[in-house]
């Protein structure tokens, strides 16, 4: 389930090529007094330019972060009723600028010794992976775009100026179109989508995004993926000790068909809490921030 909420997380974040929210810290260089701003909207071009370059800063920041993600998945049947719950509590952390992520519960109940036992073998692989780069058979690194490229694939409009927690944010609408050529999956996606982005107006991060298919989305002609018409998702990110951005906020709502398998109509939230911020990977720093839910 983590595989597939961290790909629907890279979806939501294929804005800015970010590869993985309660209420949000303020900076303080932001304005948070709620009062509205009358500077002229900014180009929405040129903003997005900056959210992208701020990413080569965050994947810095956040190399020394560990958080907690609790997940809740219910099974729904053909009219929305809840047929099952489930709940997977994870482990996230950074290495080399590469997400890992390690199960610790299902259920509220920790893994077994065997199921630690190949839990663990599966991170240390990961690890090793990522110390060396090595993650060209990753098939989340087809979901990498560069903001020039999602403008090219669809259209931006409705820019205005919206409070969001307290901070200015400058929310538009995007829309993919139908008539642009892809090129590889994470253009395929982006002309599919139809949402809308917050961006934070003086930290230049994005803190909101929701988005829907407004038709079915194949891979391989259903083969491989098969997302539902109006599978939906959301995500938010905090500011965390005053210095970096971290996910708060992760919802997924659809039905979404993985290599012929029977189709799963879910509803996944994942929340994420207890950032820490270590010092040469073993001192919890003192006096560091959380956000709280």
């Amino acid at each position: 389930m983590m595989r597939l909420l961290r790909t629907s997380f890279r979806l939501a974040c294929l804005v800015t090529g970010l590869a993985l929210l309660p209420a949000l810290l303020p900076a303080q260089s932001a304005p948070s007094t709620g009062k509205a701003v009358s500077a002229p909207i900014p180009d929405i071009s040129t903003l997005m330019r900056e959210v992208e370059a701020n990413q080569k800063q965050l994947e810095v920041e956040r190399k020394d972060y560990t958080y907690h993600a609790h997940i809740v998945i219910q099974n729904l049947d053909k009219n929305g009723n809840v047929t099952k719950t489930g709940t997977e509590d994870h482990n996230i952390f950074y290495v080399n600028g590469q997400e890992i992520d390690q199960l610790l519960q299902r259920n509220g109940q920790p893994l077994s010794a065997r199921d630690e036992e190949k839990e663990q073998k599966r991170v240390d692989k990961q690890i090793a992976k990522a110390r060396k780069g090595d993650d060209k058979d990753d098939p989340n690194k087809q979901l990498v775009l560069t903001i020039s490229r999602m403008l090219e694939l669809g259209t931006v409009s409705n820019p205005r100026r919206v409070l969001l927690h307290g901070r200015s944010t400058i929310a538009f609408d995007y829309t993919g179109s139908p008539r642009a050529k892809t090129h590889n999956l994470s253009d395929a996606v982006m002309k599919d989508l139809v949402g809308t982005i917050w961006v934070d107006e003086a930290a230049r991060h994005i803190v909101r995004l929701k988005a829907h298919f407004e038709k079915n989305f194949h891979i391989a002609g259903g083969l491989l993926v098969n997302v539902q018409k109006n599978t939906h998702f959301a995500f938010e990110q905090g500011l965390v000790n005053n210095e970096v951005w971290l996910p708060t906020l992760v919802e997924i709502h659809g039905g979404v068909r993985f290599l012929l398998v029977k189709s799963l109509n879910q509803d996944v939230r994942a929340s994420f809490s207890d950032y820490r911020k270590f010092q040469s990977q073993v001192t919890i720093l003192p006096g560091v921030k959380q956000v709280q839910p």
